[in-house]
Protein backbone atom coordinates (compact mmCIF):
# COMPACT_ATOMS: atom_id res chain seq x y z
CA UNK A 1 0.00 0.00 0.00
CA UNK A 2 1.54 3.29 -0.61
CA UNK A 3 0.80 5.12 2.73
CA UNK A 4 -1.34 5.28 5.22
CA UNK A 5 -4.04 7.44 4.68
CA UNK A 6 -4.30 7.34 1.05
CA UNK A 7 -7.33 6.64 -0.34
CA UNK A 8 -6.86 4.85 -3.71
CA UNK A 9 -10.33 5.04 -5.85
CA UNK A 10 -10.09 1.61 -7.99
CA UNK A 11 -7.42 -0.07 -6.42
CA UNK A 12 -7.26 -3.91 -8.29
CA UNK A 13 -4.31 -5.51 -6.71
CA UNK A 14 -2.76 -5.40 -3.52
CA UNK A 15 0.79 -7.03 -2.84
CA UNK A 16 2.19 -7.54 0.65
CA UNK A 17 5.42 -8.17 0.83
CA UNK A 18 5.45 -8.20 4.58
CA UNK A 19 2.29 -9.67 6.11
CA UNK A 20 1.21 -7.89 9.59
CA UNK A 21 0.86 -9.42 12.37
CA UNK A 22 -2.28 -7.89 13.75
CA UNK A 23 -5.22 -9.53 10.92
CA UNK A 24 -7.62 -6.65 11.71
CA UNK A 25 -4.63 -4.54 9.89
CA UNK A 26 -4.18 -7.58 6.79
CA UNK A 27 -8.14 -7.07 6.85
CA UNK A 28 -7.77 -3.00 6.52
CA UNK A 29 -4.80 -3.05 3.69
CA UNK A 30 -6.63 -6.11 1.23
CA UNK A 31 -9.89 -4.03 1.87
CA UNK A 32 -8.66 -1.04 -0.32
CA UNK A 33 -9.35 -3.65 -3.47
CA UNK A 34 -13.40 -3.79 -2.45
CA UNK A 35 -14.34 -0.73 -2.08
CA UNK A 36 -17.87 0.44 -2.86
CA UNK A 37 -18.85 -2.63 -3.91
CA UNK A 38 -15.88 -3.82 -6.21
CA UNK A 39 -13.59 -6.65 -6.38
CA UNK A 40 -10.40 -7.04 -6.59
CA UNK A 41 -6.83 -9.56 -5.68
CA UNK A 42 -4.45 -9.90 -2.87
CA UNK A 43 -1.26 -11.66 -3.10
CA UNK A 44 1.01 -12.36 0.36
CA UNK A 45 4.84 -13.26 0.06
CA UNK A 46 5.44 -15.17 3.46
CA UNK A 47 8.10 -17.39 4.52
CA UNK A 48 7.53 -20.60 6.38
CA UNK A 49 8.08 -18.98 9.98
CA UNK A 50 5.18 -16.70 9.28
CA UNK A 51 2.79 -19.63 9.16
CA UNK A 52 1.17 -18.59 12.10
CA UNK A 53 -0.03 -15.50 10.60
CA UNK A 54 -1.37 -17.01 7.79
CA UNK A 55 -3.12 -18.99 10.31
CA UNK A 56 -4.28 -16.36 12.37
CA UNK A 57 -5.85 -14.19 9.23
CA UNK A 58 -7.44 -17.69 7.94
CA UNK A 59 -9.03 -17.64 11.43
CA UNK A 60 -9.92 -13.95 11.70
CA UNK A 61 -11.31 -13.42 8.09
CA UNK A 62 -13.15 -17.18 8.43
CA UNK A 63 -11.77 -18.08 5.20
CA UNK A 64 -8.88 -20.81 3.62
CA UNK A 65 -5.28 -19.30 2.27
CA UNK A 66 -4.40 -21.45 -0.29
CA UNK A 67 -0.30 -20.61 -0.16
CA UNK A 68 1.39 -21.08 -3.41
CA UNK A 69 4.88 -21.14 -4.47
CA UNK A 70 6.57 -17.71 -6.06
CA UNK A 71 7.77 -20.93 -9.06
CA UNK A 72 4.15 -21.35 -9.75
CA UNK A 73 2.98 -17.70 -9.79
CA UNK A 74 3.17 -17.85 -13.16
CA UNK A 75 0.21 -20.09 -13.83
CA UNK A 76 -2.01 -17.92 -11.71
CA UNK A 77 -4.25 -16.27 -13.96
CA UNK A 78 -4.10 -12.08 -13.51
CA UNK A 79 -5.64 -11.32 -17.17
CA UNK A 80 -7.50 -8.01 -16.62
CA UNK A 81 -4.75 -6.65 -14.01
CA UNK A 82 -2.31 -4.32 -14.77
CA UNK A 83 1.16 -4.47 -12.50
CA UNK A 84 1.82 -1.20 -13.67
CA UNK A 85 0.58 1.52 -11.23
CA UNK A 86 -1.52 4.32 -12.82
CA UNK A 87 -0.52 7.06 -9.99
CA UNK A 88 2.58 7.26 -8.79
CA UNK A 89 3.75 9.38 -5.17
CA UNK A 90 6.29 12.08 -4.71
CA UNK A 91 6.87 12.89 -0.88
CA UNK A 92 8.12 17.06 -0.49
CA UNK A 93 10.11 17.68 2.72
CA UNK A 94 7.69 20.81 2.97
CA UNK A 95 3.83 20.62 4.91
CA UNK A 96 1.76 22.28 7.11
CA UNK A 97 4.55 23.96 9.36
CA UNK A 98 6.03 25.09 6.17
CA UNK A 99 2.54 26.72 5.57
CA UNK A 100 2.36 24.89 2.18
CA UNK A 101 -1.54 24.38 0.92
CA UNK A 102 -1.83 21.97 -1.85
CA UNK A 103 -2.87 24.98 -4.58
CA UNK A 104 0.86 25.83 -3.98
CA UNK A 105 1.91 22.75 -4.53
CA UNK A 106 -0.15 22.64 -8.15
CA UNK A 107 0.88 26.01 -8.80
CA UNK A 108 4.92 25.14 -8.74
CA UNK A 109 3.74 22.28 -10.77
CA UNK A 110 2.01 23.46 -13.76
CA UNK A 111 3.76 27.04 -13.81
CA UNK A 112 7.39 25.16 -14.09
CA UNK A 113 6.54 21.75 -15.53
CA UNK A 114 3.96 21.41 -18.91
CA UNK A 115 1.70 19.18 -18.31
CA UNK A 116 -2.33 18.62 -17.73
CA UNK A 117 -3.44 19.44 -14.20
CA UNK A 118 -5.50 16.39 -14.08
CA UNK A 119 -2.97 14.37 -14.37
CA UNK A 120 -2.26 15.61 -10.47
CA UNK A 121 -4.65 13.63 -7.82
CA UNK A 122 -4.95 13.64 -4.58
CA UNK A 123 -2.34 15.75 -2.49
CA UNK A 124 -1.96 15.34 1.27
CA UNK A 125 -0.40 17.89 3.39
CA UNK A 126 0.71 16.50 6.71
CA UNK A 127 2.63 18.29 9.91
CA UNK A 128 6.45 18.87 7.99
CA UNK A 129 5.75 16.73 5.29
CA UNK A 130 3.16 16.02 1.80
CA UNK A 131 2.22 13.44 -0.85
CA UNK A 132 1.75 13.95 -4.42
CA UNK A 133 0.03 11.78 -6.30
CA UNK A 134 1.23 11.78 -9.93
CA UNK A 135 -0.37 10.41 -13.46
CA UNK A 136 2.34 7.45 -14.28
CA UNK A 137 3.41 8.93 -17.24
CA UNK A 138 4.72 12.31 -16.13
CA UNK A 139 6.03 11.25 -12.56
CA UNK A 140 9.09 11.47 -13.43
CA UNK A 141 9.83 14.40 -14.79
CA UNK A 142 7.73 16.04 -12.17
CA UNK A 143 10.00 14.78 -9.99
CA UNK A 144 13.30 15.95 -11.90
CA UNK A 145 11.99 19.17 -12.70
CA UNK A 146 10.63 19.37 -8.79
CA UNK A 147 14.60 19.32 -7.57
CA UNK A 148 15.52 22.96 -8.95
CA UNK A 149 11.65 24.35 -8.34
CA UNK A 150 10.86 27.13 -5.36
CA UNK A 151 7.76 26.18 -3.42
CA UNK A 152 6.49 29.25 -1.73
CA UNK A 153 9.95 30.76 -2.26
CA UNK A 154 11.74 27.65 -0.65
CA UNK A 155 13.12 24.80 -1.82
CA UNK A 156 12.17 21.38 -0.70
CA UNK A 157 13.78 18.07 -0.89
CA UNK A 158 11.50 15.86 -3.80
CA UNK A 159 11.66 11.57 -4.02
CA UNK A 160 9.52 9.30 -4.22
CA UNK A 161 7.10 7.76 -1.29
Amino acid sequence: VAARGLDIKDLNLVINYDLPSDPEVYVHRIGRTGREGKSGNAINFFIDQEDYKIKDIEEYTNTTITPTSVSELESIDLSGLSLSPKMKTLFISGGKKDKLRPGDIVGAIVKNISIDPNMIGDINILNVFSYVALDSSVAQEVHDKLQSVKIKKRKFRVGWA
